[in-house]
């Protein structure tokens, strides 16, 4: 990150390493929802402590858009590709969403590659009010289809049967809002519905309920992934001046991070939405952790 960003929009969310503990950060995600540590993890094992500390479980990505860390379990590369990838929370389409969403800089691009970030707070704040009667109004569906050996990679994972206390498939069915239809031995088709605003996990304030830009799901660069179908629960679409005011306001909300080797960002992952502009430079190498956290367990 350059001097230039430290002095502007990003000021706020600065912790230096002498503040660095759990309780700051969870504090600070409370206050902002972003906390961002300079030059933090230079070694990649001060981020591994470092996330251990915040911790009770991770939930990692089997498909192939993400590259597998050695000797990590917890910890993936973001998304393999050069493409710019659009506003959107990690797990925005799922009911299981991780609140925590953690980066680290392992190798800085030299040019373009920035991690772009987003308060869905203030989005909501720059809406119309008809815009916003839309919303609350509304609830968001997610319509799936995907590999049936997906659901078995999580109902197998022994940690998510520790923190969601027993049979991890058997809790996602038991979901009024989460329905699995597993008839199909290859596919799985799943719906989800949640309320278009919701609130935020550490503050409690008002924030955009889900994913809602479908070019998170279509733009994929050629990668290994699935496309989720984005609608109301009464299966009308979401108008479009809804989207065009909700970008509009995005992009005026909009954080770039440029990257510097061992800088760190925490994001509460139910508050702001993140993406990134176009890679430049093949060198770019970013870690991600999707953490639920001990004060979640």
């Amino acid at each position: 990150m350059t001097e230039q960003t430290v002095n502007t929009k990003l000021a706020d969310y600065y912790l230096t390493r002498s503040e660095i503990t759990a309780t700051t950060i969870l504090d600070q995600l409370a206050v902002n929802g972003l906390v961002i540590i300079p030059k933090y993890a230079v070694e990649q094992e001060s981020f591994s402590t470092l996330l251990d500390s915040l911790a009770t479980c991770y939930l990692d990505s089997p498909l192939g858009d993400r590259a597998r860390i050695t000797g990590e379990q917890n910890v993936q590369s973001v998304s393999i590709g050069k493409h710019p990838i659009d506003f959107h929370f990690e797990w925005g389409n799922l009911p299981f969403r991780p609140e925590l969403l953690t980066f680290c800089c392992v190798e800085p691009p030299v040019q373009g590659g920035e991690t772009i970030l987003c308060d869905s707070n203030q989005v909501l704040h720059s809406l119309s009010s008809r815009s916003m009667k839309v919303l609350e109004n509304n609830s968001l569906k997610y319509t799936d289809t995907l590999p049936s050996w997906i659901i078995d990679y999580y109902a197998n994972k022994e940690n998510l049967q520790r923190y969601f206390h027993g049979d991890f498939l058997k809790y996602l069915k038991s979901m009024d809002n989460y329905h699995i239809d597993d008839s199909n031995e290859d596919f799985i088709k799943t719906e989800y519905v949640t309320s278009a605003i919701n609130t935020s996990h550490f503050s409690s304030l008002p924030v955009i309920g889900g994913n809602v830009l479908s070019s998170i799901y279509s733009d994929k660069g050629g990668q290994d992934s699935y496309a989720s179908r984005i609608q109301f629960a009464d299966n009308s679409i979401i108008p479009q001046f809804v989207l065009d005011e909700i970008k509009v306001a995005m992009d005026k909300h909009k954080l770039e991070v440029s990257w510097q080797k061992g800088d760190v960002v925490f994001i509460d992952n139910t508050r702001f939405l993140h993406g990134r502009n176009k890679i430049e430079d093949a060198k770019r190498s970013i870690l991600l952790a999707s953490v639920y956290t001990k004060a979640s367990a």
